[in-house]
């Protein structure tokens, strides 16, 4: 009887005492952004010389001086080109290759230029195994292979090199030649 005591005992205790307050909780979710701003960077390049000097013939008669058959190609340094999303590169030149020192009408007459037409390529930031540069002709103001590339972050390098085919029948006069070309990776639309 002792236990039926101390049991209803406790019993009425429980029953007695407040009841515990409910938990009211409530729950919801939300979203977290975070924001990459499209961005391309690429270290300095380089000023490129080409050379050696450019091929002309060497030899006496109708063709003496006349730029030879071959092309002369002249690297940059490897810089590194960085864009985080679909990016575009577009190289244009000021013109071609201008000797400052001019020519007379009287070395305009005997077939010499003071202009050299040349081309500048991008190395390594092309699309595909085979041809994998971007490049620009003075000659005809062309560009090849310009599709948009993806994101990106790899070494290239840029060529500058005078072809015989653009410089075909004329005569370049002695000198230094020079001309700027200007390289843009921009964010592709």
């Amino acid at each position: 009887m002792k236990k039926l005591a101390i049991l209803v005992a406790g019993v009425a205790a429980i029953s007695a005492a407040p009841a515990f307050a409910q938990a009211n909780t409530t729950s919801d979710s939300f979203v977290v952004n975070a924001t990459v701003t499209p961005t391309c960077l690429m270290e300095d390049v380089q000023d490129i010389t080409i050379t050696p000097a450019l091929k002309i013939v060497t030899t006496a008669g109708s063709n003496a001086l006349l730029f030879g058959n071959g092309s002369t190609q002249t690297n940059s340094n490897e810089v590194f080109l960085s864009c985080n999303d679909n990016n575009q590169m577009t190289i244009t030149t000021n013109g071609p290759l201008v000797n400052p020192r001019g020519v007379t009408p009287e070395e305009e007459a005997e077939g010499f230029s003071d202009e050299i037409d040349f081309r500048v390529a991008a190395n390594n930031y092309g699309v595909g195994t085979g041809n994998n540069r971007l490049y620009y002709a003075t000659s005809t103001g062309n560009t090849r292979n310009d599709d948009p590339r993806h994101a990106l972050h790899r070494q290239i390098s840029f060529a500058g090199w005078v072809d015989y085919d653009d410089n075909r029948g004329f005569r370049a006069v002695a000198g230094t030649y020079s001309a700027t070309a200007e390289v843009t990776v921009a964010i592709a639309p």
